[in-house]
């Protein structure tokens, strides 16, 4: 409840923030928009949003008590202070494992899902990406517009390059030392945030012309630019820290030798040899 717009995550901060966040998605993001466009009707596109939120607030749910339930289990034996995982991101695997590791099937089910939902976001993300390529980049500078045929064929090229580029930048990312999810949501706000002012300008504000949008917008783009990644160099350095529950290694069942200071993650239920120990 801390009032201060310094303290990381606040009941104000991830309200308003969340409020504006996920405005902005069902409002103007390409993705949104295509989902819209494709129902018949304008009820039906309603519906739709209705049946969005209701799953959305389920999903963020789920999430959230996945987190407690990690920290649940593992608050008396950290994983990541004892390296039997690297990330934080490899926590709920390592849970699904502990958990459900001893019944055949469940744990590749869950792999499963988690690609499934991946590869679907991916797919209407380039799909979305493709369409505004073609409709902004491409048919105003045509003299004679695509064919059904020519306009399907060069928006699935489209999708082949563009997925390309995406793989390629998996390499690039994993060398980021932060969450992935806060990455993502940081570096979609340079851009998500000015392109949702320009929304409300045109909705709220008709007197201002298109040279004052676009001034509007460079200027709030270069000013999300500058916040977003000098946040992001900060967390990346060190300089930025968030405040984390305490965890201790009391709790652990299996061994973990300390050398010089540092962790070395021994696999339970294994045996420790002299070779081990020499490397």
């Amino acid at each position: 409840m801390d009032w201060s717009p310094l303290t990381r995550h606040t009941i104000w901060g991830l309200t308003i923030g969340g409020f504006v966040h996920w405005l902005q998605i069902t409002a103007i993001n390409q993705n949104m928009i295509q989902r819209y466009l494709s129902l018949p009707t304008l009820q039906s596109a309603k519906r739709a949003l209705w049946c969005f939120m209701i799953g959305v607030i389920m999903l963020i749910s789920i999430c959230g008590y996945a987190g407690m339930l990690i920290y649940a289990w593992y608050y008396e034996c950290d994983p990541l202070t004892t390296k039997l995982a690297r990330a934080k991101d490899q926590l709920l695997p390592l849970l699904v494992m502990n958990v459900l590791g001893e019944f055949p099937g469940l744990p590749g089910l869950f792999v499963a899902g988690v690609f499934s939902a991946a590869l679907s976001s991916l797919s209407t993300g380039l799909n979305s990406m493709a369409a505004v390529v073609l409709e902004d980049f491409v048919k105003p500078f045509m003299k004679t517009p695509f064919t059904r045929k020519g306009a399907d064929v060069f928006m699935k090229l489209t999708v082949v390059i563009l997925g390309t580029i995406c793989v390629a930048l998996v390499f690039v990312v994993e060398q980021a030392d932060t969450h992935m999810l806060q990455l993502s949501i940081s570096l979609g706000a340079i851009t998500h945030g000015p392109s949702f002012g320009i929304f409300n300008m045109g909705l709220l504000l008709p007197w201002i012309n298109a040279k004052g949008a676009l001034v509007g917008g460079i200027a709030g783009l270069s000013f999300m630019g500058w916040l977003g990644l000098s946040a992001e160099a900060a967390i990346t350095s060190g300089k930025i820290k968030f405040d984390m529950k305490p965890v201790t290694t009391e709790g652990c069942t299996y061994s973990f030798p300390q050398v010089e200071n540092l962790l070395i993650s021994v696999p339970p239920d294994s045996v420790l040899d002299n070779d081990y120990y020499a490397t």
